[in-house]
């Protein structure tokens, strides 16, 4: 399941007040290989850029993990496990507390390990398929649920987050 996580809430990306709003933003959430960070922040006001640890406790974009966005919102999938760090490059915005750091597990949160593999179950029909199979090159997917369920993003002018789950088999 895919989570799109409206970075900071209601705060978005700004300038906090106290410069814990990010970390403790960060501890309340979740995060897995494929969600999706949402940085909602005005274009030319501030930027997001994915940095080393070292670069975020120094608040530089020395060693810069690709390029900054500069134009916002900012939708930045996470793709790897691990810690991630986020800073915004504009003036004193990083050392006033506007960065992010989080940790991004491999698995969705509270998805369970899958059970051991055993031989398949017989088949419930002996008639052969009456469709063709595709190509072994071929990639069929279909999406089986999605479901919105809006607790903070931006509706009707204001922020709220919305979580979206994607389930394709």
């Amino acid at each position: 399941m895919v989570t799109m996580h409206v970075v900071g809430d209601s705060l978005g990306w700004a300038i906090p007040q106290s410069g814990q709003q990010y970390v403790t933003w960060a501890s309340a959430n979740k995060f897995a290989v494929g969600d999706i960070l949402i940085f909602h922040f005005a274009t030319n006001e501030h930027d997001v850029q994915q940095v080393p640890k070292a670069s975020f406790d120094s608040c530089n974009s020395d060693n810069a993990i690709g390029s900054s966005i500069r134009t916002g919102p900012a939708n930045v999938m996470l793709t790897s496990a691990g810690d991630n760090y986020f800073i915004c490059t504009y003036g004193t915005h990083c050392q006033s507390g506007q960065k992010l750091a989080i940790t991004v597990s491999a698995a969705a949160p509270g998805a369970s390990p899958s059970a051991p593999t055993s031989a398949p179950p017989p088949p419930l029909a002996t008639t052969p398929p009456t469709t063709p199979l595709p190509s072994p090159r071929s990639k069929i997917s279909r999406v089986s649920e999605i479901s919105v369920v809006q607790k903070h993003g931006y509706i009707d002018g204001n922020i709220d987050k919305i979580s979206i789950s994607i389930k394709i088999e």
